[in-house]
This record gives C-alpha cells, sequence and structure tokens, in this order.
C-alpha cells in the first residue's frame, strides 16, 4: 500500500506543453502491514504531474532545473523508515512477561 507523505507545486516549465504553472511532485513511500505491525519501507516512489495537460513527466524527460528542484525536494521530503506495534502486539508482549513473571513467582515460592 502507497502512502503519500509529501507534495510540492513546482514553477519548472512542463517538458510536455511548456506551461510553468501545472507541475506538482509528490513522494509516495510503502506501508507493510499486518495483523501484528505497521512498518514504512525505506522505498520511495516519486510521481511528477502535470496539471495543465494532465501528463505524468518521467525522469527521461526532465529537464536540468527540474532535476536540481527534484533533489532539493527530496532532501526535504527524506523519512526514516518507520515500525509500529499494533495495539494487539503490545497485549500479548504484556501477557507473555505476565506469564513469565508468574512461573518465576510459582517456581520461588
Amino acid at each position: 500500500m502507497l502512502q503519500r507523505f509529501y507534495h510540492a507545486q513546482l514553477r519548472n516549465n512542463c517538458p510536455e506543453c511548456y506551461s510553468t504553472d501545472g507541475l506538482s511532485l509528490e513522494f509516495h513511500q510503502e506501508w507493510n502491514e499486518n495483523r501484528w505491525i505497521k512498518q514504512t519501507t525505506q522505498q520511495v516512489k516519486e510521481v511528477l504531474h502535470c496539471d495543465h495537460c494532465t501528463a505524468n513527466v518521467f525522469p527521461v524527460n526532465w529537464t536540468e532545473d527540474i532535476e536540481r528542484v527534484y533533489q532539493y525536494h527530496l532532501k526535504l521530503a527524506e523519512k526514516p523508515s518507520c515500525f509500529i506495534f499494533k495495539k494487539r502486539s503490545w497485549v500479548a508482549m504484556a501477557l507473555c512477561v505476565l506469564t513469565i513473571v508468574g512461573a518465576l513467582y510459582a517456581y520461588m515460592y
């Protein structure tokens, strides 16, 4: 599942229609999720889209100016990967700890 986490409007010329007010750059990061955890990956995908001509602009068509602006926004958008335990995981870990403590208590007395 991809989730958008950074969006920027660019003032560069579109390589397709040469408009200066339609380019938008989005960065998406993938989330892996199951019953126990929610985790983001290091993989970041970018989408450069022109709202004026409704075309996706692929990196092959990028100019040097677009590449420089992309590198700038990539530094702003970079986020570390994230690992989150869900409520079910916390309950299972708490039950395991309580079981171990109970077993040690029963063994000691």
